[in-house]
């Protein structure tokens, strides 16, 4: 979903050389709500979105 959003940059690789990935415009309104959406499951208590934004973010 977040690839099709646009909101993931692709994969450039070409043997060891890694070449920037760019990501696409995309659905603007799909984005906003996947954004809500991360926020949301990121505070929520108890869940395991939550404990895996807490161990990244720590």
């Amino acid at each position: 979903m977040a690839s099709w959003a646009g909101m993931c940059p692709g994969n450039n690789q070409s043997g060891a050389l890694n070449k920037p990935g760019h990501t696409r415009h995309g659905d603007a309104w799909l984005k906003a709500v996947l954004g809500q959406v991360a926020v949301a499951a990121s505070r929520a208590k108890g869940t395991y979105l939550a404990g895996r934004y807490r161990r990244i973010a720590a």
